[in-house]
């Protein structure tokens, strides 16, 4: 009997001892160190024991998963995973202390989208879209300045741009531009060819304006010895025509417009009276002339653009429509709709925003950035 009742014990201390050891809390799975990439795409795992991931692949063979951690954890179905026709299943197994956490995957193969447009995506090269050449893989030819400007319009919330956007320097040749867009489901790369052709070598001439600068400074020397003769000589009444013809050339300043990005309220070659910026203020819809570094040739040049934004104005362009402080502009003197990429910025305490009145075909504020005070030069006053 007591043979049988230590054996009795003994059983029923190797049970206990087993539910113990089976019973006993396990460390859960740490969610936060687990990294799952399928292809160019990271992927989140959920706490419970069952994910799903959907991954669209376009045009390819085989995609990689890959599991990063510092979890110890065994892993089972990451790697190299040949696609289907149409769909493919997989299943990735994550475990850990005998508990399996199970990844399921559902791969849809597509085709590429022939244009960005598929993307809610228009994609500007200067103010031109480009979406064509984009969507038949063609060469743009430029033979323009080395500086370009690429940036992009999104209506589908669903797509982000990764690569850079902004200013781009170009070589002699051809050059390629890779433009990345992500969607929920993939990563995608545009290629931007264009061919850089050299500019036509012209003769050097003298600068016309530059000898027009240097006889007005001749004049105003000249005109300041005729009026100090005047007036020892007691001439009072050529004296003050002289002086109000001094004054003139001081305060203001004709213009001739060159180019048409303020068409259609000013045209090109078209003449204008502006007032020297240090006897006016400026206000918002002004016509102005500032002096600033060409985005093109990095040199500094004078261009003819309409005040927007004020200092500590909130400028913002949403879907083509323009936004001041959170109240939208109605543009009447457009020259057509606008069609430009979205933007925001807030001025500083001396800064103003300036944009073209033709709006696709202006290098203003958009690409340059905004303009100090002291860059402006004058203002028109008549045309």
């Amino acid at each position: 009997m007591n043979g049988i009742m230590k054996n009795y014990f003994k059983y029923l201390g190797v049970i206990i001892l087993t539910f113990l050891m089976f019973s006993m809390p396990c460390r859960a799975l740490d969610i936060a160190k687990l990294a799952i990439k399928v292809g160019s795409l990271e992927l989140e795992l959920k706490k419970d024991k069952f994910s799903y991931g959907i991954v669209t692949a376009f045009d390819k063979e085989e995609i990689a998963i890959k599991v990063t951690t510092d979890e110890d954890v065994e892993i089972v179905g990451d790697g190299l995973i040949k696609l289907e026709t149409n769909v493919t299943n997989h299943d990735l197994k994550i475990i850990e202390n005998q508990k399996e956490y199970i990844y399921h995957l559902k791969i849809t193969k597509e085709e590429v989208p022939k244009n960005p447009d598929d993307f809610g995506l228009t994609v500007f090269f200067n103010n031109q879209v480009i979406n064509d050449f984009l969507a038949s893989n063609k060469t743009i030819s430029y033979n323009q300045s080395n500086n370009i400007y690429l940036n992009v319009r999104i209506t589908n919330e669903d797509t982000q741009v990764t690569s850079k956007l902004g200013k781009y320097t170009l070589n002699d040749g051809q050059n390629t531009i890779p433009l990345t867009i992500k969607t929920n489901s993939e990563e995608y790369t545009y290629n931007i060819n264009i061919l850089k052709k050299a500019k036509e070598e012209k003769t050097e001439v003298i600068d016309v304006n530059v000898i027009i600068d240097i006889l007005k400074i001749i004049c105003l020397i000249l005109l300041i010895g005729a009026m100090i003769w005047l007036l020892k000589n007691h001439y009072f009444g050529l004296f003050i025509i002289f002086l109000l013809v001094f004054i003139f050339q001081i305060v203001f300043r004709g213009i001739k417009v060159d180019g048409s990005s303020m068409e259609n309220t000013l045209h090109d070659n078209q003449p204008g009276l502006t007032i020297n910026s240090y006897f006016t203020e400026f206000k918002r819809g002004d016509i102005v002339v500032a002096y600033i570094n060409d985005f093109e040739s990095s040199q500094k040049e004078y261009v003819v653009k309409r005040i927007i934004g004020l200092p500590n104005d909130n400028i913002r362009i949403k879907n083509n429509i323009l936004y001041i402080n959170g109240q939208e502009q109605k543009e009447n003197y457009l020259k057509e709709a606008m069609d430009t990429w979205d933007l925001e910025i807030t001025l500083k305490d001396d800064e103003y925003f300036l944009m073209g009145d033709n709006r696709n075909h202006s290098w203003d504020s958009r690409i340059y950035g905004a303009i100090k005070k002291e860059e402006i030069k004058s203002k028109l006053l008549f045309k």
